[in-house]
């Protein structure tokens, strides 16, 4: 669903979305970079491949989930025995700051990499199916889903770091 501009907001910060798909993979995503503002959801359902991700290379496995922030370079390599299948969404918000701590996590948050630690593909599920079918208030809803993976997505990054494996000094 590409041409979207569905807008919802949180914390007094404003989002739109600009485009939402579900894509397999079968050639390369050339490197490319987002603007000011701009961030790329992705999150991988099935197959396997590589991201290049400013510099760093990481192997994509189902139920890989990373961000992709203003102006960071990211490519997808599909494996060709076993392509990718993922769904993408693409946010605009203005550079902005919140007094919200939580929120600002989100906006500081340039590029993330990880598995999904809070059940995020039910709500990428209802979101299609929603712009699928048009049903009354669809618009809303799918705005309130976006919220919720916001949300979600900030509390995957904070997952990480309160079950990081400390650092041990050696003796």
């Amino acid at each position: 669903f590409n041409g979207l501009n569905i807008p919802f907001s949180l914390e007094g910060v404003s989002f739109h979305a600009h485009s939402l798909s579900l894509d397999a993979f079968s050639v390369p995503l050339p490197g490319h970079r987002h603007g000011s503002g701009c961030y790329e959801i992705h999150y991988v359902t099935s197959g396997m491949g590589t991201l290049k991700l400013e510099g760093d290379t990481f192997s994509i496995t189902p139920n890989t989930l990373y961000v992709t922030g203003p102006k960071i370079y990211h490519e997808q390599i599909p494996n060709l025995q076993n392509p990718m299948r993922e769904y993408c969404i693409y946010l605009q918000t203005e550079q902005c700051r919140t007094r919200n701590a939580f929120l600002q996590k989100f906006l500081d948050t340039r590029k993330w990499f990880g598995q999904d630690t809070q059940g995020l593909l039910p709500l990428f599920e209802t979101m299609f199916l929603e712009l699928n079918r048009k049903p009354p208030c669809y618009l809303a809803k799918v705005s309130a889903l976006l919220s919720q993976l916001v949300i979600h997505l900030i509390r995957n990054y904070e997952f990480r770091r309160e079950n990081a494996v400390p650092e041990v000094s050696p003796p």
